[in-house]
């Protein structure tokens, strides 16, 4: 299981102008997986590629890994 920059997936569905059941619908899961995924909790790989594709992110991007995102930047706390 990987966490997932939630904040990240947020502000990309903003600017897709897209909510959290277009979002389940088009990535294949549920809504409460992706609420679950939003407040921080754990996702699996296959999970976050779904969603990274239906964003336009790369999936790399969107993993949080000890602290830091995909890019190397650290989360703010």
């Amino acid at each position: 299981m990987i966490e997932a920059n939630a904040r990240l997936i947020r502000i990309r569905m903003a600017e897709l102008d897209i909510n959290r059941q277009e979002l389940a619908e088009l990535a294949g899961i549920t809504q409460p997986t992706l609420r679950r995924i939003l407040n921080g909790g754990d996702c699996m790989l296959t999970t976050l590629t779904s969603i990274s594709l239906v964003l336009g992110i790369n999936p790399d991007e969107m993993l949080i890994r000890n602290g830091e995102v995909g890019n190397g930047e650290r989360m703010a706390a």
